[in-house]
């Protein structure tokens, strides 16, 4: 993804300007698997493994900037959780093993060879019988707000659909969810894909 990305992630968690809260979709889907591993592409701060691995996942946490894994690692510690946290670039990384539950929320790369490559990973990364959960800011949003989102930065359902060959999709559908960006939250159209591994 290149050094500009990593920069500007890196300055926005050294510098503490990053919100991390819990996800909800997470954190409404996760209940109704039967647990197993799981692997957050896009963890930042962490608090989506971390709350995962308390409730006995097996979590792995992936994210591209180091001031945001050493924050979810020195969080993780400090609660007494096992997570295995790694930084790497998801535009190139590719995931060692398969997991029970994929999530990736407002963590694509931007549009191009890149998220391509982010998105295949982590549908492979599925196991048979395994779940992937992507949301990312839609097509529709742009425009919205102080305009922070460009073309490189949305998606939609037919991207995400692309990449779920294989899969039994439970929904694919765009939703208004509200979203912190900085330390303000505004609503939001979503394009969400929930889909299970046949297999």
């Amino acid at each position: 993804m290149g050094d500009g990305v990593t920069e500007f992630w890196e300055s926005m968690y050294s510098e503490g300007r990053v919100d991390s809260p819990l996800d909800p979709m997470i954190l409404e889907l996760a209940p109704t698997l039967a647990g197993g591993s799981f692997l957050d592409l896009g963890c930042g701060a962490g608090q989506n493994s971390i709350w995962m691995a308390q409730r006995g996942w097996t979590a792995t946490g992936v994210d591209i900037a180091p001031s945001a894994i050493r924050m979810a690692t020195e969080t993780a510690d400090e609660m007494g959780v096992t997570v295995s946290f790694l930084v790497a670039d998801l535009t190139e990384w590719v995931p060692d093993g398969r997991f029970d539950f994929v999530a990736s929320t407002y963590a694509l790369p931007p549009a191009g060879p890149g998220r391509s490559h982010a998105l295949a990973c982590a549908a492979a990364a599925v196991k048979p019988g395994g779940t992937i959960l992507v949301a990312e800011f839609d097509r529709s949003a742009l425009g919205q707000e102080e305009g922070w989102l460009s073309d490189f930065d949305v998606t939609d359902v037919d991207e995400l659909a692309s990449h779920l060959g294989g899969f039994d999709i439970a929904k694919l559908t765009v939703e208004t969810t509200r979203h912190a960006h900085g330390h303000d939250e505004h609503a939001y159209p979503v394009a969400v894909a929930i889909a299970r591994r046949v297999g």
